[in-house]
């Protein structure tokens, strides 16, 4: 069971992925909305998978002993009256909300899952046994290019540079802008919700397009339609040090060149790395510019596949109760 955190139909994250290899291993999984619905408490979205409209009423049900797994560490507290058996702390990022709690939630759960290297390392002092659970790729789904193009895609002018995934505290949005200002000519297309205050600098640059969140699988339509695709992370964000995004890996499998600032995860791949704006931009023009080797981006999109998210995640669930 996976508490309110957010909506299934929105953004595939980790937790998605997870939990559909859970039932497709043979477990019956409930997933709970955040958006409540009073007209439609279950319903089944998959074979031995349901979505939960009203947790509340959940919790008035007569629940079998559960296995439940969480991100969000306050969810902890819902053990007990979940009669939950096992109790699964993933630790997915590091964002300063969640961490004061991790102490706490360390010692809760039966078991800790860690996305990555440097979240373990980071964990492993409040819980030896943590255990690592890295992310993985949905590689089938990103590696095929669409017939058609999305029109917010083909209406601009080559060369188009994919923004992916949510517009967080953890994006250079600075970095992102100075690259915009200094390649005029080049638009930058962003997909998918806007969470950063810095935002505003680029709603003023005609070259930066932002057309919000769109479904999953239309994502990777956005990537192919482009010519490179970008992750500006801020170099001084611990939550961007310790990641090792999907996105990181999904856009690998496109064969785009990907080009990465402030993700050392990207760097120890031997992807692009720009630390600064300067750096950022320089990067950007050169891979642009047909400086890139086509033989690196197929050795990454090779590791990417090695990272198949069915075969991945679906090891995490084997010998689950």
């Amino acid at each position: 069971m996976y508490p309110p955190t957010f909506d299934w139909h929105r953004m595939v994250q980790r937790p998605h992925h997870l939990l559909w290899e859970a039932a497709r291993a043979g477990h019956g999984v409930i997933f709970c909305n955040f958006t409540r619905r009073n007209d439609r408490a279950m319903e089944s979205v998959g074979e031995r998978f349901y979505v939960c409209h009203n947790f509340e009423l959940l919790q008035q049900a007569d629940l079998p002993e559960a296995v439940l797994y969480c991100n969000d560490p306050a969810h902890l507290a819902l053990a007990p009256r979940l009669k939950a058996t096992r109790t699964i702390f993933d630790v997915i990022d590091d964002l300063p909300a969640w961490r004061p709690q991790w102490p706490h939630a360390c010692a809760a759960a039966t078991e800790v899952w860690c996305a990555s290297e440097e979240l373990l390392a980071r964990v492993r002092p409040l819980r030896p046994d943590a255990r690592l659970v890295p992310n993985a790729c949905d590689f089938s789904h990103w590696v095929t290019s669409p017939e058609q193009q999305p029109i917010a895609a083909e209406v601009l002018p080559h060369p188009r540079v994919a923004v992916i995934g949510r517009i967080g505290e953890w994006v250079d949005v600075p970095a992102l802008c100075a690259a915009a200002r200094a390649m005029p000519e080049t638009h930058f297309l962003l997909v998918g919700p806007v969470e950063n205050v810095d935002y505003f600098q680029a709603d003023a640059l005609y070259n930066i397009h932002c057309v919000g969140e769109r479904f999953y699988p239309l994502l990777p339509s956005y990537v192919h339609a482009c010519d490179a695709a970008l992750i500006p992370y801020r170099a001084d964000s611990d939550t961007a040090k310790a990641a090792e995004p999907l996105k990181l890996w999904n856009l690998l499998a496109t064969g785009k060149p990907v080009v990465a600032s402030g993700l050392p995860a990207a760097a120890r791949l031997g992807g692009t790395l720009a630390t600064t704006p300067d750096e950022l931009t320089d990067t950007l023009r050169a891979v642009l510019g047909g400086e890139w080797d086509r033989a690196r981006s197929e050795h990454l999109q090779q590791t990417a596949a090695a990272r198949l998210w069915a075969d991945s995640w679906r090891a995490a669930w084997r010998g689950a109760a």
